[in-house]
């Protein structure tokens, strides 16, 4: 589950990027011809890549955004209200925001999903010039959808990061009659993206605790974050005084 939500997430952003809507690149026949050794085939002529008409382009992109937006019944059935406290360690921050019935993610894919078939009506009847401000008019719809799916992701992540510390140290103060080894290996378990977890795991006290440890180091890291925060506000403070 938490790799397919991950495909959701990345073909969103590979779609609001505006990958689909951009040209493909013209291949010069004649110079690849030139470059490519003599074979007994080399006299046929090499087929020209199709051009997309926007029609074609934006028919395409609606398929994929079509294909994505069917996914959203696995993350759904996989939610409910009777799940315990424990199902989001279990699911992943990522699937537990693409199982929410008011995701933010299946609204924006929704809103690309009806802005692209809305601009596939207005192309009908359009000049070319009137075409090309259509179609730059979406990209740009589409590039602020990307960004906003960036930051999605971003905030995702760090909630990801904090649930895999939170659930460390619950471990490993559930089992304080490990052995340092065994305990070190369970770290290595959900050393996978935290920079807390990653700390402890390379630079730790044999001889103490790791509970005890990790608790110090997410203690330090939620100060520097209060305090970073408190220094974008005074800034922001400043500009606006």
């Amino acid at each position: 589950m938490m790799r397919t939500s991950v495909v959701v997430v990345a073909a969103l952003a590979s779609c609001a990027s505006g990958r689909f809507l951009s040209a493909p690149k013209v291949v010069n026949a004649s110079a690849v011809a030139k470059a490519a050794p003599a074979t007994a085939n080399s006299t046929k002529a090499a087929a020209a890549p199709k051009h997309l008409t926007e029609s074609e382009q934006l028919e395409k992109l609606a398929v994929g955004l079509k294909v994505v937006q069917n996914l959203r019944s696995q993350f759904t059935a996989a939610t409910s209200e009777e799940q315990d406290d424990g199902s989001k360690f279990a699911n992943g921050a990522l699937s537990e925001e693409l199982g929410k019935k008011d995701s933010k993610v299946w609204a924006a894919l929704q809103d690309m999903l009806t802005k692209t078939v809305t601009t596939m009506g207005q192309l009908k009847g359009k000049s070319k010039s009137d075409r090309a401000k259509i179609m730059d008019s979406l990209g740009k719809d589409l590039d602020s959808k990307a960004g906003e799916m960036m930051k999605l992701t971003n905030d995702v992540t760090l909630k990801q990061y904090n649930q895999d510390e939170e659930y460390l140290l619950g471990l490993l103060n559930q089992h304080r009659e490990w052995s340092f080894d065994k305990q070190l290996n369970a770290t290595a378990t959900f050393n996978k993206g935290s920079p807390v977890i990653a700390e402890l795991y390379k630079h730790h006290d044999s001889k103490t605790p790791l509970a005890a440890q990790l608790a110090n180091l997410m203690d330090a890291a939620h100060s520097a974050k209060k305090a970073a925060r408190a220094f974008l506000q005074l800034v922001a403070s400043v500009r606006s005084a």
